[in-house]
C-alpha cells in the first residue's frame, strides 16, 4: 500500500514544474568552398619538381622504349664496360699473379728438381688461362642471351628507371657512354645496353640529355671525341 504522505508531485516537492525548453535551431553553415588539400610531403614533391625544372628544354618528362638486339650490339659494348669500370683491371691482376707463381715455381723445380713443385707450377698456369678464357666466356654468354630474347624495355622518368621491368633508382644505376652505345650497370652487377642504332637521332640525343641530368657524375661519357678532350 502506498503511503500517501510520500507521495508527492512536482511542484509539492519544491520542484517547479516547467515545459521543456524548445530545442535550439540548429546554426546555418556557409557553404564555401573548401581549399584544396596540401601535399602529404611538400618537400619531397618540390625536390622531385626541382630536379625535373634541371633538365635542358627539349627532354620529355617520360619515355619508354622497346627494342631487339643483336649479339654484335652487346659484346664488343660489354668488353669496354669491364675496361671502363675496373673489372679488366682486375682480372688482368689476377692472371698476372697467377702466371708470376708459375714462374717461381718453375725457377724452383729447376733448383731443387722436386716433381711436387712442378706440378704446383702447372696448377697455377692453368688457373690463370681459366681466368683469361672465363672472362671472354662471360660476356659472350651475355650477349648470346641478350640477343635469344625477343625485346628490351627501358623506361625512365624523373623517378626511377624500369629495366626489362625491374624497377632501378638512379643512385643504384651507372651509364657508360661509349661510340654507338650506352652501357647501364644496375642492380650491383648486371648490365644492360642500349645501342644507338636502334633509336632514333632525336630519341637518342632526348635519352642522353635525360640520364646525364639525372645521374650527374654517376654518367661517364667514354666516347672518342670526349676522351680526345
Amino acid at each position: 500500500m502506498i503511503d500517501e504522505k510520500t507521495t508527492q508531485q512536482p511542484a509539492e516537492a519544491g520542484l517547479e514544474n516547467q515545459d521543456p525548453s524548445p530545442s535550439p535551431a540548429p546554426e546555418t553553415v556557409s557553404q564555401e568552398p573548401l581549399e584544396a588539400a596540401e601535399p602529404e610531403n611538400p618537400a619531397e614533391e618540390a625536390d622531385e619538381q626541382e630536379d625535373w625544372e634541371d633538365m635542358p628544354s627539349g627532354v620529355p618528362e617520360e619515355m619508354d622504349l622497346a627494342f631487339h638486339v643483336s649479339y654484335d650490339d652487346v659484346f664488343p659494348v660489354l668488353n669496354l664496360t669491364d675496361k671502363y669500370d675496373g673489372t679488366q683491371k682486375k682480372q688482368k691482376t689476377r692472371v698476372g699473379m697467377l702466371l708470376l707463381i708459375m714462374v717461381l715455381e718453375v725457377i724452383s723445380f729447376f733448383q731443387t728438381k722436386n716433381g711436387f713443385i712442378l706440378v704446383l707450377a702447372l696448377i697455377f698456369g692453368a688457373m690463370a688461362v681459366y681466368l683469361q678464357r672465363r672472362g671472354f666466356g662471360v660476356n659472350h654468354r651475355i650477349a648470346k642471351a641478350f640477343e635469344a630474347e625477343e625485346q628490351q624495355t627501358f623506361k625512365v622518368n624523373y623517378e626511377a628507371a624500369w629495366i626489362n621491368g625491374t624497377y632501378t633508382r638512379f643512385g643504384e644505376m651507372t651509364v657508360y657512354e661509349v661510340d654507338g652505345a650506352l652501357s647501364v650497370i644496375y642492380d650491383e652487377n648486371r648490365t644492360f645496353v642500349i645501342p644507338k642504332r636502334l633509336l632514333s637521332e632525336e630519341e637518342w640525343v632526348q635519352l642522353t640529355r635525360k640520364l646525364k641530368g639525372l645521374l650527374g657524375d654517376r654518367y661517364f661519357d667514354k666516347t672518342q671525341e670526349s676522351l680526345k678532350k
